[in-house]
């Protein structure tokens, strides 16, 4: 069930807000951030909504983790850190998901899952997506990230939340291997890169994406990513546009 951003927001505030942008925004899932972090000591998990998160002048949605969190098991047993985390949601529409975790004391497994963001079908779509991610060997002994649960450690969906829908995009399907104690490395994936979209088959109606990795024990990783789409441009959009570029050049050389 979703939250609609286009009348109701949970504050006044965000309806004010979105009176003033005067935009047809879509839906934006309840659960807008989901972590759960996986270990032969247990399972932890940790989430939040949309009423945590907030609107800016804009008119995107932005939800941000207040402060560090250590997750534990339900006997209270350390599971994972998860250090710093966000969510940031267009009506173009595009959806940003961002974090910063630290296994525990053994190798484990996380899925984090960005909110799922409805909008107007969209018969004709294209999209795009963008994808990296940080690891960092803290004990000396080398440090692995390795995808687990979907082809790629990132994925971005369309027409269904992950771990269902369709996939757009996989990224980092090769584990990520730091070899050098205590050094760092960072891997990054564009789809289909240098700023193109590319087309979707078929209709589309809402976007979401997740991570999903296995982290080698005690070590760091984080990881930024972005997966939008647009309705692809008509030939009188593009006929339009290219007049103003020419407009535009003219006014220039005058």
């Amino acid at each position: 069930m979703g939250v609609s951003l286009r009348s109701s927001g949970p504050l006044v505030a965000a309806i004010s807000i979105l009176a003033v942008a005067g935009t047809a925004l879509g839906d934006i899932s309840q659960d807008v951030f989901v972590i759960r972090a996986e270990n032969a000591n247990g399972v932890a998990e940790y989430r939040a909504t949309f009423f945590d998160g907030y609107f800016n002048p804009d008119g995107s949605y932005e939800w941000t983790l207040p402060q560090a969190i250590m997750m534990t098991n339900p006997q209270g047993v350390p599971i994972a850190m998860l250090q710093s985390a966000s969510v940031l949601c267009h009506e173009d529409p595009d959806v940003a998901l961002n974090f910063n975790v630290l296994a525990g004391s053994l190798m484990t497994t996380f899925t984090i899952t960005s909110a799922q963001v409805s909008f107007a079908t969209l018969t004709q779509a294209e999209g795009r997506s963008s994808a990296s991610v940080s690891l960092t060997d803290l004990t000396s002994d080398n440090a692995t990230l390795a995808a687990t649960g979907q082809a790629g450690a990132y994925t971005s969906r369309y027409n269904g939340a992950p771990p269902g829908g369709t996939t757009f995009h996989d990224s980092f399907i090769v584990p990520i291997v730091e070899p050098f104690p205590g050094g760092s490395t960072t891997a990054a994936d564009t789809f289909p890169g240098g700023g193109l979209y590319v087309p979707i088959a078929g209709p589309v109606s809402d976007i979401g994406s997740r991570f999903a990795f296995t982290l080698s024990a005690g070590d760091l990783a984080s990881g930024t990513s972005i997966f939008r789409v647009q309705a692809v441009p008509t030939p009188g959009t593009l006929a339009l546009l290219g007049l103003g570029v020419l407009a535009a050049g003219r006014r220039r050389g005058r």
